[in-house]
């Protein structure tokens, strides 16, 4: 070892065990392996060095490392608080068509079966491969051509004429279309054709988390449903557009579609 890293290195050994060296020359074998470990590293100068400062400010370091520990912590449970936050006023929407017993009616309803309300982004529908888009309220009369193609008449029916950006009450459960029939065959009838209704709403959460539900699942290569609404298209797949560092809830992880 050259004389001056010799003397520097017997100086750092005098700072961190003083009265334990020999003749001025010894080092002990902790301090041997550590330097034949880090040697291939760094050079004699730089070993000293960064030896030196950790002898002298232990403190510092120590608290510099405490602190970074804490900034990674608070990030964190600040993370985690807000996943929860968005789960605890998730909605959860749900079509539902139900017959009455007596025969009498069809009628189609929306339920928010979540913790929290949704609101309305877009609405849309399908009857069987044709597909309509409604750019202000779902408006039963430009169904109600295509219905009557496959037997269904809603002439007599009461539709509720549901605007966009409206919002649906957790658990609250809302009247689309009720379809009245005179008998259990017209009701069976009318059954099969509101079976090739497929409809269609966006919606989100009060945290700005939006998901699609459908009736029916459909192909999603169509370019104009209300799900592809804010994503950009890259290499075939669609991205929703957001922040690197924004939160947002998975539709398979809290709805399973």
């Amino acid at each position: 070892m050259p004389a001056q890293n010799e003397s520097n290195f017997n100086e750092l050994l005098t700072l961190a065990h003083p009265g334990r060296l020999v003749g001025g020359a010894y080092a002990p074998s902790a301090w041997r392996r550590l330097l034949s470990s880090v040697k291939p590293l760094m050079s004699a100068r730089t070993r000293f060095k960064t030896l030196k400062l950790v002898l002298r400010q232990p403190l510092t370091l120590a608290s510099l490392f405490v602190s970074i520990c804490a900034l990674g912590l608070t990030v964190y449970q600040a993370r985690t608080t807000d996943y929860h936050n968005r789960l605890s006023v998730l909605p959860q929407l749900q079509f539902s068509q139900v017959a009455d017993p007596s025969g009498k009616s069809i009628e189609i309803f929306v339920e928010n079966n979540g913790l929290g309300p949704a609101r309305i982004n877009g609405i849309e529908a399908y009857i069987v491969d044709d597909f309509v888009r409604f750019e202000s309220e779902l408006d039963w009369s430009v169904l109600a051509p295509k219905l009557k193609a496959v037997g269904v008449s809603i002439a007599e029916a009461t539709g509720t004429t549901f605007p966009l950006r409206t919002f649906i009450r957790a658990q609250e459960k809302v009247l689309l279309l009720r379809v009245p029939t005179s008998s259990p065959e017209e009701q069976t009838v009318v059954k099969a054709g509101l079976n090739k209704l497929s409809l269609g709403f966006c919606y989100c959460s009060l945290y700005g988390d939006c998901f699609h539900v459908a009736v029916k699942s459909r192909d999603q290569s169509n370019e104009g449903t209300c799900r592809y609404d804010g994503t950009v298209k890259l290499f075939g797949s669609r991205y929703r557009v957001k922040t690197p560092w924004a939160q947002s809830l998975d539709s398979s992880t809290t709805h399973g579609y």
